[in-house]
Protein backbone atom coordinates (compact mmCIF):
# COMPACT_ATOMS: atom_id res chain seq x y z
CA UNK A 1 0.00 0.00 0.00
CA UNK A 2 0.86 3.22 -0.73
CA UNK A 3 1.06 6.87 1.75
CA UNK A 4 -0.97 8.73 -0.59
CA UNK A 5 -3.90 5.90 -0.59
CA UNK A 6 -3.44 5.50 2.71
CA UNK A 7 -3.48 8.84 4.03
CA UNK A 8 -6.75 9.39 1.33
CA UNK A 9 -8.83 6.12 2.17
CA UNK A 10 -8.25 4.85 5.17
CA UNK A 11 -6.93 7.45 7.54
CA UNK A 12 -9.69 9.63 7.29
CA UNK A 13 -12.10 6.24 8.61
CA UNK A 14 -9.72 6.04 11.44
CA UNK A 15 -9.90 9.86 12.51
CA UNK A 16 -13.93 9.83 12.43
CA UNK A 17 -14.09 6.82 14.42
CA UNK A 18 -11.41 8.18 16.93
CA UNK A 19 -13.46 11.76 16.77
CA UNK A 20 -16.61 9.51 17.95
CA UNK A 21 -15.18 7.22 20.49
CA UNK A 22 -13.56 10.58 21.91
CA UNK A 23 -16.71 12.15 22.47
CA UNK A 24 -18.09 8.85 24.25
CA UNK A 25 -14.91 8.51 26.31
CA UNK A 26 -12.61 11.35 27.35
CA UNK A 27 -9.84 8.92 27.65
CA UNK A 28 -6.84 9.54 25.03
CA UNK A 29 -7.56 6.97 21.94
CA UNK A 30 -4.69 5.83 20.23
CA UNK A 31 -4.00 4.32 16.73
CA UNK A 32 -2.11 1.00 16.62
CA UNK A 33 -0.37 0.48 13.35
CA UNK A 34 2.51 -2.10 12.19
CA UNK A 35 5.71 -1.17 10.44
CA UNK A 36 4.02 -1.13 6.65
CA UNK A 37 5.89 1.99 5.68
CA UNK A 38 2.54 3.77 4.07
CA UNK A 39 1.51 3.98 8.03
CA UNK A 40 4.76 6.60 8.36
CA UNK A 41 5.79 5.35 11.60
CA UNK A 42 9.69 5.11 10.65
CA UNK A 43 9.78 8.65 8.62
CA UNK A 44 7.71 11.56 8.93
CA UNK A 45 5.60 11.81 6.05
CA UNK A 46 1.73 12.19 4.88
CA UNK A 47 0.43 9.66 6.97
CA UNK A 48 2.64 11.20 9.84
CA UNK A 49 1.64 14.75 9.11
CA UNK A 50 -2.06 13.68 8.77
CA UNK A 51 -2.19 12.13 11.81
CA UNK A 52 -0.53 15.19 13.53
CA UNK A 53 -3.09 17.52 12.08
CA UNK A 54 -5.96 15.69 13.44
CA UNK A 55 -4.64 15.11 17.00
CA UNK A 56 -4.39 11.19 16.36
CA UNK A 57 -1.62 9.43 18.15
CA UNK A 58 0.22 6.17 17.81
CA UNK A 59 0.92 3.86 19.96
CA UNK A 60 4.71 2.48 20.35
CA UNK A 61 5.64 -0.72 20.19
CA UNK A 62 9.15 -2.61 19.27
CA UNK A 63 9.60 -4.18 15.67
CA UNK A 64 8.86 -8.01 15.63
CA UNK A 65 6.81 -8.35 18.98
CA UNK A 66 4.21 -9.77 17.91
CA UNK A 67 3.64 -11.14 21.15
CA UNK A 68 2.62 -7.03 21.97
CA UNK A 69 0.34 -6.89 18.92
CA UNK A 70 -3.57 -7.58 20.09
CA UNK A 71 -4.17 -8.98 16.77
CA UNK A 72 -2.18 -11.58 16.25
CA UNK A 73 -4.21 -13.60 19.55
CA UNK A 74 -7.16 -12.44 16.57
CA UNK A 75 -5.12 -14.49 13.86
CA UNK A 76 -4.59 -17.46 16.25
CA UNK A 77 -8.25 -18.02 16.97
CA UNK A 78 -9.21 -17.49 13.09
CA UNK A 79 -6.47 -20.19 12.27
Amino acid sequence: MIQKYYVERLLPIYVEVVKSMREIDEKPWLLQEDGDPSHGMRKKGLAQEYKESHNIQNLSYPVQSPDLNPIEGIWAIIK
